[in-house]
Formats: C-alpha cells, sequence, structure tokens
C-alpha cells in the first residue's frame, strides 16, 4: 500500500496532452487554516467620487499589459482559482466536522474517516495548486497567440503595401514601353495584392479572437481594455535561448520528467484516492450491515482535467477511471473483497496517470529541441530571402527583371518571414507547456550541454 506523501506549499511563477480525468475528494480538510477569499472592506459612499468602471478603465489604459503582470492578474482574479478557494475551504470544514467530538457517535468507523478526510484535504489543496498551474498555462499561451496574431497581421499589412508600391512602379515602367513588364503584369500583380488583403483580414481577425481569450484567461471585464506590452516572440525566444548558450545549458527530458512525476499535482492526488480507498478496506471491516455506505457516499468524487498539448494525432492515451459506490452490499467478508479489487484499480490508475506524465513531457521536450533547430534555419532564409527581395527590386525599378520574377522574390520573402513567426510561436507555446507539464519546476531541468 503506498503512503501518503507530505503536502507541501507551493508558489508557481512559470507555466507548462489528452485529457486525464483525476478523482478529487472534496471530503477532507486541512490541519492549517485554509486559504480564503480577500473580502474587501466596504468604504462609505462618495457621490463625487467616479464609479468602480470609470477608475478601472482609466488605471488600464495607463498600464501597459506585459505577461508578468497578466499571470499576476489572473492569480488574483480567475474565476477557477476562486472556486478552487471556494473547494478547499469547504474540504477544511468537512475535515473539522469529521474531527469533532461528536464524530465518535458515528460509530468505530470513524477512526478510518478522519484518515479518509485527511487525504481528501491533501487532494483540495493539490486542486487549488493544479488551477493556479491551469491559469497560468492558459494566459501565456493566449498571450503568446496575440503576439502572434498582431506579428503575422504586421507581416501581412506590409505584404499590401509592398505589393500596392509594386502596383505603382509596374505601371509607370508599363508606360514608358517596358520590354520587361507588360499590362497582364498589373493585373497578376492586382491579384495577388487581393490574396494578400484576405490574408491581413484573416490575421486581424484572429488577434481579436487572441485577445478576446487573452481577457478571459486574465479575469478581466469586458469595460476593462487590453494594452499589450510591445514585445515580440523573438524576444521570449531570445531571452532563454541566450541564457542556456551563455551558461552552456540544455534541458534534460529526463530530468524533466523526474521533476513531472514528483512534482505534478494530478500524480499526488492519484495516490492519495488509492490510499483513500485502501482505508475504506477496514472501515468496511467495522460494520456488520448488509449495505455499508463507503465514504463516496459523504464525499463529491468528480473529474479533474489534466490540460496538456496534444501534439501526436494518431496516439492518444486516456485515463482509467475510478470507481467506488456509495453504498456497499453483502457480507463484511464480500464488502471488504470488493473494496480491495476497487484499491487495485486504482493503483493502477495512479501508475497509468504517472506514464501519461511522463509521455507528455518526453513529447514536449523533444518537440522543443525541434523547433529550436527550426528557428535557427528559418532565420537564415529570412536573411537569405531579404536579400533576394532588395535585388530584385533593384533590377525590375531598373527595367532589367520580370514581373514574375520580382513577385516570387516577394512573395518568398513573406513567406519566409511568416514561418519564422510561426516557428517562433511554437517554440515559446511548447515552452509554456513543457512547463505547466513539469509543474513550473523546468528550470530545474537545465543540466550543463554536452
Amino acid at each position: 500500500m503506498p503512503s501518503a506523501q507530505p503536502l507541501r506549499t507551493r508558489l508557481w511563477k512559470k507555466p507548462g496532452w489528452s485529457a486525464l480525468a483525476i478523482p478529487i475528494l472534496a471530503i477532507a480538510g486541512w490541519a492549517q487554516e485554509p486559504a480564503r477569499l480577500a473580502i474587501p472592506a466596504e468604504a462609505p459612499p462618495d457621490d463625487n467620487a467616479p464609479s468602480r468602471e470609470v477608475v478601472a478603465v482609466e488605471a488600464s489604459k495607463a498600464e501597459e499589459l506585459t505577461l508578468e503582470r497578466a499571470i499576476e492578474l489572473a492569480l488574483q482574479r480567475q474565476p477557477n482559482i476562486a472556486a478552487a478557494q471556494a473547494s478547499l475551504h469547504a474540504a477544511h470544514i468537512q475535515y473539522q466536522s469529521a474531527h469533532s467530538p461528536f464524530a465518535i457517535l458515528t460509530g468505530p468507523q470513524i477512526i478510518y474517516r478522519r484518515q479518509q478526510a485527511t487525504h481528501g484535504l491533501a487532494i483540495a489543496q493539490e486542486s487549488l495548486t493544479q488551477a493556479k498551474l491551469e491559469t497560468i498555462q492558459a494566459v501565456t499561451r493566449n498571450y503568446l497567440s496575440y503576439l502572434y496574431a498582431r506579428e503575422q497581421t504586421g507581416i501581412a499589412d506590409e505584404t499590401v503595401r509592398s505589393l500596392g508600391v509594386m502596383a505603382q512602379l509596374a505601371k509607370k515602367l508599363v508606360d514608358a514601353g517596358s520590354r520587361e513588364v507588360t499590362t497582364s503584369d498589373l493585373e497578376r500583380i492586382s491579384t495577388y495584392e487581393l490574396i494578400a488583403r484576405t490574408r491581413l483580414a484573416r490575421a486581424r481577425l484572429g488577434a481579436e479572437q487572441a485577445r478576446a481569450a487573452l481577457r478571459e484567461a486574465v479575469g478581466l471585464s469586458e469595460h476593462e481594455p487590453i494594452n499589450v506590452a510591445a514585445v515580440s516572440l523573438a524576444d521570449y525566444y531570445d531571452s532563454v535561448t541566450k541564457h542556456m548558450r551563455e551558461h552552456k545549458l540544455t534541458i534534460s527530458c529526463d530530468k524533466a520528467v523526474e521533476l513531472a512525476l514528483a512534482n505534478r499535482p494530478e500524480a499526488l492526488q492519484s495516490h492519495l484516492l488509492a490510499e483513500v480507498i485502501a482505508l475504506e478496506i477496514k472501515a468496511q471491516g467495522l460494520t456488520w450491515r448488509t449495505n455499508a455506505l463507503t465514504f463516496a457516499a459523504r464525499s463529491d468524487i468528480h473529474s479533474k482535467t489534466l490540460p496538456a498539448t496534444i501534439l501526436d494525432p494518431d496516439y492518444r492515451p486516456g485515463p482509467i477511471a475510478p470507481e467506488m459506490p456509495a453504498v456497499l452490499s453483502g457480507t463484511r467478508s464480500a464488502r471488504q473483497s470488493r473494496t480491495e479489487a476497487l484499491y487495485h484499480r486504482a493503483l493502477a490508475g495512479a501508475e497509468k496517470v504517472e506514464h501519461l506524465i511522463a509521455l507528455e513531457v518526453r513529447v514536449l521536450c523533444s518537440r522543443l529541441h525541434e523547433l529550436e533547430e527550426q528557428v535557427r534555419l528559418l532565420r537564415q532564409a529570412v536573411q537569405q530571402a531579404g536579400k533576394l527581395r532588395k535585388d530584385a527590386e533593384k533590377a525590375y525599378a531598373a527595367d532589367q527583371l520580370s514581373t514574375e520574377k520580382m513577385l516570387t522574390a516577394q512573395l518568398l520573402d513573406a513567406q519566409t518571414r511568416a514561418d519564422l513567426n510561426e516557428a517562433l510561436y511554437n517554440y515559446c507555446i511548447t515552452l509554456a507547456a513543457l512547463q505547466r507539464a513539469t509543474a513550473g519546476k523546468l528550470w530545474e531541468a537545465l543540466v550543463p550541454a554536452q
């Protein structure tokens, strides 16, 4: 029988695949004072004071929203965290009830019910930790998504303007009797410009959608505008890779898996569930009733999802769902035997959780290394494409290059820059997912590069 791990209070500063059901038991409490929602004191009304909405809007307008600030706000305002805090407080009340002097009147099973309550509250505490990690991951991903859409919008807008300039130049060349540029080339340029405008509209729509998603992740109301700071995906990529290059460090996938298994709240929750069911075997041995209640009759066994990036569409292993009826029927021996079978099922579920966590971390870690190489190669491609475009512009202006070749150089430059932006985005969101997958301990997985 696995022993319960000591519960540690964790403060996560940085974030982290398929839906994974983890049983949460709201039957418990915590020996210390639980986290409570702060209730601000009501101030006397002031008729001359501006409304709260006006104050919030004015304050938001003056502040640039950095990623760090967005995470800070989300940890204070995200309803998912408030809900987890409320559940923890409710679990603490249940824990106190199980340890009250009157609880002994419920029968000899109270000995094990109290131990189950302790484990249950540990699960509730881990659930709060999980909610914080999920919030950080959601804010980080949506913030990066907005940066990606904003930069794609810039690339598309520049392409539209460049094609417009090219169209004007082409018309002048045609009017001057150019041998390289014809009137049909004007229509070709116009067609490409229309296509570029559709991509610009798509990029702008993506930016608005990402902004709305970021607002929800942070927990901002519709009255509070978002003014995202003037940073780029390249800034985040360079800050990480530069540090590792200067200190000759790399991320160890083996170390990352080890940290994930030791710190993921889902892993601890699944093992604690097995402990709770093991205690139920003993509790059923203390009653002769043919229809005996289990801990599930006084608790809420529900599912929490394990947020993870599904990177492999061909293999999506699922969890092993927990089982525990509210009432067990039969003789004492029969009830204990059935509970023991469910205990072994819970152990298998805990093992499955660990396997899924390890698989998630390894997939993300290997993908991160691959994306770093993609960014390096695409940066070289962008430099070469930019040079080709500049040379083509000079030759085209001198009527020494065909429109087809000029368009090829123009679009190649735009495409390589868009591909680089996408690779930077994929790297950053994979890094954030890996932070979440290791429960915020990713930087402890840095080892000397060989």
